[in-house]
């Protein structure tokens, strides 16, 4: 083995002439020297312990190193006391310093050119373009696609319809091939599309970039709703061809900063309809029936129509050639979506005032009067004044001097005239004078009973006074009655004095002061006398007196007397006077305004607002024909039978022609339910034979409840005496809602009346339609 501090000097020979400056790497220094410069870089040597003699292994000295004179370990008594150190001359040369190339780093501008894509991404090459029809799910008429345009190029080979080539990118093109003739709905506005996308998408029917100012088949950008707002939906702008194919292309706007992400696809066919085919007439583009026809909204409807052939009954008139098939009349303007055609009805027959059904025609004109509607020739008595002269046939007088106007007949004072100006005029200042629902009326001077009011000096004849103000064309001259004489309430036979109104009583219509217990209250100052309140009631504010103690005497019409909150007047079927009952626990009281309406086994008329409670009976069994108490099943209504009770009846259905008070059909001489409708403009009118003493009831309601509902129909009831004056009238009743009920227990005008021919009439308020009715007619002996 060998020694280690035979082994350090030389290893620090060969190591150290690396590290020198500038000088050579190889040491020449006489060999004699070499042992002492060693020793002097070599630095203090380092103690090692004591190994004894180390033994001779057979290593040969010679190590093929270059030798090198160490002073051998002396094992004796001390070290070599030569000398030490090298002290020959050091090299001192001067190192090379040199100036060290500090040139300007080139920082030339960096290379802004666009980014390398690769190579062009062609979105219709094969193997790119998508095919719709089959890698889509169907469902119905719509094909459901999902897909994403993330690892499509950015680039924009196809030029969009709508937006900019330029900004637009990662374009998808899909395939689809309509399997009718149909427009096409294309949208991502669907679940599934990643929200924030901004899609850009269109249609084209070739796989290529369009021509500048072509719009393709559609194009849509940011119409979506929340959270899609980015989103895309349109309609192709015409109809494509079943069974050639449509390119539909969905690319991403790249400005927003998300041009690409998952798209959800959807593709609908719109076919349009043939022919009696169902539709809906809210659609207009694109449109929902078939080339020449149009979609006509069903009769009552505004959501459903049926696609109608233009020129056949009922459809649009055609806007070229024939507006309508033989037979038919043109409605309006044949260019307007709203021109139909109907049937074209001759003079002398029948028609629809309304154009709805028929159209008088050309050359006549629809004339209603009393009750019935009539195609009369224009020029003729009644009809539509001509356009050119003569305007009227001879002894007729148009109704205007220019313009559209009626052909009437001029008549002298005290002739028959007619009162709704049609058939014949009266001379100027003077008056048709006649009562609600008379088909004839008498020429009247003006400021007579009957005759309109005079707008100068007195406005009416001694012992007479105008109804409304002398300037209106509605204003009459009617008798004047005094402080509790008897008056008429629809203020046609005669009207009270001045600061008095006509109310009803137990013992009928009479003038009370205003003020007055039970009279209408002042319309300024103190509006009630001492003692009274005036209190809202229908159809006026009347003064009543509050009572406060239960079971106290009351007034069943609540006109003169008014029960203390939370409770209401009950009176016996037949009474006018009854007791304060608290609300909701009784059959004929009101109903309570919160929680449970009414107790155990009554039901309230409505299920909010104003009602009372009444108790359920069957088919064909006792009811309350006052409909306070008892409550008839759906489709039956109570008859009455006697001056207190009634029979559950079914209906019956009504008879037409029935809209003349002078012609009613049918005639009744018992009580009788009809059910029926009301056409706009009409009305169903039923006589009533009463004999001596007897009343009249009558009840209009809808088929399965009493009530009619706000926004629907609001039937009107008005009865007729012998003579064809009308007697009494009722619109919308207390606890009905917009239903009308005539009670004689309340109106005494229809109690014990004279034996004769009574009329009673529905119609719908301010003669719109009520298209189904349950109309009670009631004998009440």
């Amino acid at each position: 083995m060998w020694s280690n501090r035979r082994w350090l000097p030389v290893s620090l020979a060969l190591l150290l002439p690396a590290c020198g400056g500038d000088e050579s790497p190889f040491d020449t220094m006489p060999e004699e020297d070499a042992g002492e410069m060693l020793m002097e870089d070599a630095g203090p040597i380092p103690t090692f312990p004591d190994l004894g003699v180390t033994p001779d292994r057979g290593f040969p000295e010679d190590q093929g190193f270059p030798r090198v004179d160490v002073p051998e370990f002396d094992s004796g008594t001390g070290f070599d006391s030569g000398t030490r150190f090298d002290t020959g001359v050091r090299d001192t040369g001067v190192r090379d310093t040199g100036v060290r190339d500090t040139g300007v780093r080139d920082t030339g501008p960096a290379d802004t050119g666009p980014a390398d894509t690769g190579p062009a991404y062609d979105p219709c090459a094969m193997g790119s373009v998508i095919d719709l029809n089959m890698a889509g799910t169907l469902a119905g008429l719509t094909t459901s696609y999902t897909g994403s345009n993330t690892m499509v190029g950015g680039t924009a080979p196809l030029r969009p319809a709508c937006g900019s080539a330029t900004s637009i990118g990662h374009e998808v093109v899909l395939r689809y091939t309509p399997r009718a003739t149909s427009r096409l709905r294309v949208s991502t506005n669907n679940d599934g599309t990643t929200a924030g996308f901004d899609t850009v998408v269109w249609a084209q029917p070739a796989c290529s970039s369009l021509p500048t100012g072509n719009a393709g088949l559609g194009c849509n950008d940011d119409s979506g709703s929340a959270p899609r707002t980015l989103a895309s939906t349109f309609t192709t702008s015409a109809n494509v061809t079943a069974g050639t194919a449509v390119y539909i292309v969905v690319a991403g706007y790249r400005p927003s900063g998300t041009p690409t992400g998952t798209f959800a696809l959807t593709v609908t066919e719109l076919v349009p309809g043939m022919a009696g085919a169902v539709c809906d007439p809210r659609v207009s583009s694109p449109p929902p029936c078939a080339d020449a026809l149009t979609c006509i909204a069903d009769a009552g409807s505004t959501t459903a129509g049926t696609c109608i052939a233009d020129g056949t009954a009922g459809g649009r008139c055609r806007a070229t050639g024939t507006a309508c098939d033989m037979g038919l009349a043109c409605s309006g303007s044949a260019t307007s979506t709203a021109s139909r055609c109907r049937a074209s009805v001759a003079v002398g027959a029948a028609c629809d005032p309304a154009r709805v059904t028929s159209l008088c025609a050309t050359g006549s004109t629809c004339v209603t009067a009393n009750g019935s509607s009539t195609c009369v020739a224009d020029g003729a008595r009644g009809g539509t004044c001509r356009v050119v002269a003569p305007r009227c046939d001879a002894m007729l007088t148009c109704s205007t001097m220019t313009g559209s106007g009626v052909c009437r007949e001029v008549v002298a004072d005290g002739a028959s005239c007619d009162p709704a100006g049609i058939n014949s005029v009266c001379q100027t200042g003077r008056t048709c004078a006649a009562y609600y629902g008379a088909a004839t009326g008498t020429c009247v001077v003006d400021g007579n009973d009957g005759a309109r009011c005079r707008t100068s000096g007195a406005a009416c004849e001694t012992g007479l006074i105008c109804s409304g103000t002398a300037s209106s064309t509605t204003s009459r001259c009617r008798p004047r009655v005094e402080l509790g004489a008897a008056c008429d309430p629809v203020g046609e036979r005669n009207l009270c004095a001045t600061n008095s109104g006509c109310v009803s009583s137990p013992v009928g219509w009479t003038c009370v002061a205003l003020g007055a217990r039970g009279g209408i209250c002042r319309p300024s100052g103190t509006r009630c006398d001492s003692g009274l309140t005036c209190i809202t009631g229908t159809p006026n504010d009347y003064c009543r007196e509050r009572l406060s103690s239960a079971g106290a005497m009351c007034d069943a019409a609540n006109q003169s007397t008014l029960c203390a909150t939370n409770s209401s007047c009950l009176a016996t079927a037949g009474q006018t006077v009854g007791a304060c009952t608290a609300n909701g626990t009784a059959a004929g009281a009101d109903c309570r305004t919160s929680g449970t309406r009414c107790d155990a086994g009554l039901t309230c008329t409505t299920t909010s607002g104003a009602g009372w409670c009444r108790r359920a009976s069957t088919a064909a069994m006792a009811c309350d024909w006052t409909g306070r108490v008892t409550s008839c099943p759906a489709m039956t209504a109570c008859a009455p039978s006697s001056a207190t009770a009634g029979t559950c009846a079914m209906q019956v259905m009504e008879t037409e022609p029935n809209n003349s008070i002078t012609a009613p059909s049918p005639t009744v001489s018992a009580s009788t339910v009809f059910a029926g409708s009301v056409e706009a403009g009409g009305r169903d009118c039923v006589g009533v034979d009463l004999p001596m003493g007897a009343s009249i009831f009558a009840d209009v309601q809808l088929p399965a409840t009493p009530t009619c509902a706000p926004g629907g129909p609001d039937p009107f009831l008005t009865v007729f005496n012998p003579m064809g004056r009308l007697i009494s009238f009722e619109d919308d009743s207390a606890g009905r809602g917009r239903c009308a009920v005539i009670d004689p227990t309340v109106r005494p005008e229809l109690a014990r009346l004279a034996a004769g021919r009574y009329v009673v009439c529905v119609n719908g308020y301010n003669n719109a339609a009520v298209p189904n009715y349950l109309f009670t007619v009631g004998v009440v002996r």
